[in-house]
């Protein structure tokens, strides 16, 4: 696996997640949710180091994209999670 395969995979995670922990309740939530956009910001931070500017910028436009398109997953995952709880 490209480190570049791997960086895309980790972003569309850290998306996920952020999509999910908003789509649930919880004491914890707003910890999550800060951890959550620290591992997003490391992302940042490695992409504008590693590759530049540019590739910083494709990261937050990719993570935009990422998130639309797992939204529905992530509240379909949610709600399975709640109805057990």
């Amino acid at each position: 696996m490209s480190k570049g395969l791997v960086f895309q995979l980790l972003l569309a995670l850290v998306a996920f997640l952020i999509m999910l922990n908003g789509h649930l309740r919880g004491v914890l939530k707003p910890r999550i949710d800060a951890a959550l956009g620290l591992c997003w910001l490391v992302l940042l931070a490695i992409s504008l180091w590693n590759y530049g500017w540019k590739a910083a910028l494709a990261t937050i436009l990719l993570s935009f994209l990422y998130g639309a398109l797992l939204d529905s997953l992530a509240r379909k995952v949610a709600a399975r999670l709640l109805r057990h709880t």
